[in-house]
């Protein structure tokens, strides 16, 4: 939870870590020779960073702050970082309880969720899937949501939320 590595098959590779001061770091491989570990632009505390590689030439990087908000960045080939500077929310899943987890994992073409857990063991999930005008981040819009649209871990979804398909 407070280091993540992740490579965009051969084009970037990059290592993210939050500090003992809540500060997120990252360093890149630069031809054969590492950067220098430097800010990355997260302007709050950070308390987890998760990395994935949705796509063979996208990164897709996202940062837990200290009261439980999820936020996400992310790197294409040739095109650079959305957004530029900073990092988009993706929503504070539950109002109380220490987070305890924090993950991402790709399901192949675009297809990706995020987990958060709190200390009690409950579990929210936030699915990134293809839709009719691309992929986009599927809320629950039913009774059992959690805050912010996120779902409730483990309850049906969709098909094709957790898997390529």
């Amino acid at each position: 939870m407070k280091l993540a590595a992740v490579a965009a098959s051969d084009l970037r590779t990059e290592i993210y870590r939050v500090t003992d001061s809540g500060f997120l770091e990252c360093r890149a491989l630069v031809g054969a020779r590492w950067s220098p570990w430097s800010r990355a632009p997260f302007e709050r505390k950070a308390a987890g960073v998760a990395a994935l590689s949705g796509w063979p030439e996208q990164i897709e990087v996202f940062v837990l702050d200290c009261r439980g908000g999820v936020w996400n960045r992310w790197w294409w080939h040739e095109r650079g970082w959305t957004p530029e500077q900073g990092f988009n929310p993706l929503g504070r899943p539950f109002s109380r309880g220490t987070v305890r987890g924090f993950s991402a994992i790709n399901a192949g073409d675009g297809r990706f969720n995020v987990f958060v857990e709190l200390d009690d063991g409950r579990n929210a999930m936030l699915p990134h899937v293809d839709g009719p005008d691309g992929p986009y981040w599927k809320r629950c819009m039913e009774p059992k949501a959690l805050g912010d649209g996120w779902w409730p871990a483990y309850s049906p979804v969709p098909s094709g939320v957790y898997r390529s398909s």
